[in-house]
């Protein structure tokens, strides 16, 4: 009987489809980064951007966008805190309904936003709290971007971008 389900389950085996997909440590973000910022979305918009290379489909899968940032603090790199910092980044357009190994897009939210909280003490008792006016921040590792130098981008490149953000969270209030 072993030996059945055994030759069932071989046969059954799919091969799967998957990309390679770079992981970037701290120090090699920091280290490519021109600017490393804490940053809040303040507006995006939709953009004509051209397609940087290494997309592997036809320019009308993607759609360009301009988010414009709230500095916080700059932590490399000259910014003025006092004028705002313009990130180009993309996302696949409308006409895309198939991907298969895609990529790793940021999408960033305008705050404020609800945030739902589950806080558990030692002895196990959960506590839910909700904040509805949590601002998304950003710790953005960045570069000039190549197709406008008043521009910024991800340091990651544009296929895998999500990878130069991390999220940052304030504590909440309890």
């Amino acid at each position: 009987m072993k030996k059945i389900v055994l030759i069932v389950v071989m046969l059954s085996v799919t091969s799967a489809h998957a990309r390679i997909v770079r992981t970037w440590t701290h120090h090699e973000l920091a280290e490519g980064a021109t600017t490393i910022a804490i940053i809040e979305a303040v507006s995006t918009e939709k953009t004509k951007a051209p397609l940087p290379a290494g997309f592997p489909e036809a320019a009308d899968n993607y759609q360009a966008w301009i988010t414009t940032f709230k500095v916080h603090v700059g932590l490399k790199g000259a910014l003025d805190t006092t004028k705002p910092l313009k990130i180009l980044h993309f996302s696949y357009s409308d006409k895309k309904n198939f991907i298969l190994n895609g990529a790793q897009f940021m999408r960033f939210t305008v705050g404020p936003v609800k945030r739902d909280i589950k806080i558990s003490d030692d002895g196990g008792e959960t506590r839910s709290i909700t904040e509805n006016k949590h601002h998304p921040m950003w710790l953005a590792y960045l570069k000039s971007s190549l197709v406008d130098t008043a521009l910024y981008e991800s340091v990651t490149g544009q296929y895998d971008a999500s990878q130069a953000y991390k999220e940052l969270f304030d504590a909440p209030l309890l």
